[in-house]
């Protein structure tokens, strides 16, 4: 009777940090990444940062995923609906993965952007501030969308993402390079010359 305590004792004792450890990844999913990236040894340190930046990654596709389910709309005023959020936390993590997702998201909800400017009284939505956020590497997409469409109300999203990013001088530096690198009888130079024009009469 004595031997079958002690056995039980003994399992008890085993298990019981096997279920506070559980416990603790689940109160904080990045508890193995952290943990590791604090370890005296190399490769454990190198290990708990592949960690976390695949965590980072599947976050990112999770939320896109979202975005992507749902229409866009005006429905932006209200910061606590599911897709507000979801953009809320890319801008936060400075997504660049999500730049095309979101742009679609800024043309859809800035519903004020009036000839590259907000109207009286509005502001911006929030995939436009995610993409402030994001910084330079939106820069590339923003290009693309004036580019390839040149539709007033993309164009006044992108510039003016692109004026908030960089400043209305860099923002027009930016446009210039990029219309030197087209060829001469390439649409998309004359977009984006447009573009620079537009940019210019905002100023």
């Amino acid at each position: 009777m004595r031997t079958t305590c002690f056995l039980i004792l003994g399992i008890a004792l085993a298990v019981l940090p096997i279920c506070l450890v559980s416990g603790e990844q689940i109160a904080n999913p990045f508890g193995n990444g952290i943990t590791l990236l604090q370890a005296k040894d190399q490769k454990m340190r190198l290990e708990g940062q592949r960690l976390l930046l695949d965590q980072r990654k599947q976050i990112v596709s999770s939320l896109i995923a979202v975005l992507d389910k749902e229409a866009p709309d005006a429905s932006w005023g209200d910061p606590n609906t599911t897709p507000s959020l979801a953009i809320s936390v890319l801008g936060e993590l400075r997504a660049p993965e999500a730049v095309h997702v979101l742009l679609k998201w800024a043309v859809a909800e800035d519903v004020p952007f009036i000839d590259n400017a907000l109207a009286a009284g509005s502001r911006p939505s929030p995939a436009f501030l995610a993409l402030v956020k994001i910084g330079k590497p939106a820069e590339p997409a923003l290009l693309d969308s004036m580019r390839l469409k040149p539709e007033k109300a993309i164009w006044g999203i992108s510039i003016g993402i692109l004026k908030e990013i960089e400043g209305v001088k860099c923002a027009a530096i930016i446009l210039e390079e990029a219309i030197a690198e087209e060829a001469a009888d390439s649409p998309a130079k004359e977009h984006l010359q447009a573009a620079l024009k537009k940019l210019k009469e905002e100023k």
